[in-house]
């Protein structure tokens, strides 16, 4: 039951700041031989006192003869229990010097009730606050009621109760433990998460909290950055078919979205909610930064990175048709799909986040660098950031070495005893030159260098 019904025959809460406003302020002069509203006379000719506790002053008053009778004091209206004897609470004025003087009916006064309870008016008395449905949810904040006259509280109830705090845990339900560990200073952690619910009251990070929010802040929910992972809200189940607490923090209609709204006392015990998520995508561009082709005619590929509800791992080597997308890829699933990316003779570095030109075509992409990551190794995961869901990155290659023969992936050392030019791809490529700098060959009777003119000698393996 909602206990505002309990209250129809309510007026509004006295206001301290006017307690005391129909009170005399002294009883010392009379006025034209009048003692003041709110005094009396004390004697003939002895001067005038305030009428006592729980009176109030009626003045003087014409008699049918039309003449003037002397002021008196008459008692104040105070909520009076009944002869019911299920009626369980005391009623008194409030007493002290303060609380005399009244010149009208406003004297006031305090109700007690049992330890949990709140005064439901008339004969009904107390009642247990525990006993307000759903049941669990309400217990005693004081058993004091305070009012003046013959005014009465508006809502006894929310005055004498309150909401009774319980622990919500929020599962992460997901496997994801740390998005961007790669990148120390941008993680994103995905934990479980305790939050405490104060029954039609309010959310709050602590038990003992003054301050109750009506809705579950986001500084309290799971972190919701697209295109992470997006929170959906919680449900109370894994599956989340039954969402009771929205996106935005706030409670939810339920499943038949019909005219019953859920409210805050739907946690009226310790709750175990699940967080709900949409996977987030990105599209990943690379493009070919070094070409033996004209320029402005680079090759790209463009694939969709998903980051799927589990751990998310590199691509495999065999380059399948659907490698793990949450990570860069490498040279080789790569030029496998778009053709060359960086030329022969160069070896892969990195795929850099950065801007640039080649010909007319504007390559790499500032809007997902990390502060002080501007290189990205393949297998390793994607940065992700908030609100950014296309990205471009640069496939950058060194350029193989004098003395190296180098394959897209790799850079190789030439023989002993043979070199190579710059950028060459094969160990053919490597050789022996002839004259007094080049290959030298010795045995025990001495050493001796290729004629000069020869020409160099290439090393063939076969």
């Amino acid at each position: 039951m909602r206990v505002g019904s309990l209250f129809c025959f309510f007026v509004v809460f006295f206001n301290a700041s006017t307690l005391f406003a129909a009170q005399v302020a002294n009883c010392d002069n009379k006025v034209n031989g009048v003692c003041p509203n709110g005094c009396y006379e004390i004697g003939d000719g002895l001067g005038c006192t305030k009428c006592p506790e729980g009176y109030y002053g009626r003045g003087y008053v014409d008699n049918s003869a039309g003449n003037r009778v002397e002021k008196y004091c008459v008692p104040c209206s105070i909520p009076a229990p009944t002869d019911d004897e299920n009626v369980n609470y005391e009623v008194d004025f409030i007493l002290g010097e303060k609380y005399t003087g009244f010149t009208t009916d406003e004297c006031p006064w305090v109700i007690t009730c049992p330890e949990g309870y709140f005064f439901a008016g008339g004969s009904s008395g107390c009642v247990a606050c525990s006993s307000v449905e759903p049941s669990n949810c309400y217990k005693g904040k004081t058993n004091i009621l305070k009012g003046k006259g013959k005014e009465m509280p508006q809502d006894a109830f929310a005055t004498m109760c309150e909401g009774v705090v319980y622990k919500i845990t929020l599962r992460k339900n997901t496997e994801l433990e740390t998005l961007n560990a790669d990148y120390p200073g941008h993680e994103i952690t995905y934990s479980d998460k305790t939050v405490y619910a104060k029954c039609d009251t309010g959310f709050a990070s602590t038990e003992d909290a003054t301050k109750w929010e009506d809705y579950l802040a986001e500084q309290l929910r799971h972190p919701s950055y697209y295109p992470f992972k997006k929170l959906l809200g919680y449900s109370t189940d894994d599956s989340c078919t039954d969402i009771v607490i929205n996106k935005d923090g706030w409670v939810e209609y339920d499943n038949d979205n019909n005219s019953t709204n859920r409210t805050l006392n739907i946690f009226n015990k310790d709750t175990e909610l699940y967080a709900c998520w949409e996977n987030g995508e990105i599209d990943v561009t690379y493009y070919q930064t070094t070409t033996s082709g004209p320029l402005g005619e680079v090759n790209k590929y463009t694939t969709r990175c998903k980051l799927d509800d589990s751990k998310s791992t590199p691509p495999n080597d065999s380059g399948s048709d659907k490698p793990n997308e949450c990570a860069f890829l490498d040279i080789g699933y790569l030029e496998g799909k778009a053709g060359e990316m960086i030329a022969t003779g160069y070896v892969f570095k990195s795929h850099d986040c950065r801007k640039g030109e080649l010909g007319n075509n504007q390559w790499g992409d500032l809007s997902f660098c990390l502060d002080g990551v501007k290189e990205f190794a393949a297998g390793k995961y994607i940065p992700f950031v908030r609100n950014v869901t296309s990205i471009s990155v640069a496939v950058v290659g060194d350029e193989c070495p004098a003395g190296y023969y180098c394959s897209k992936t790799e850079q190789n050392s030439c023989p002993v005893g043979t070199t190579s030019a710059e950028a060459k791809s094969s160990i053919e490529d490597c050789y022996m030159p002839s004259g007094q700098s080049g290959t030298k060959f010795c045995d025990k009777n001495g050493c001796f260098y290729l004629p000069t003119g020869i020409g160099n000698i290439s090393y063939n393996p076969s």
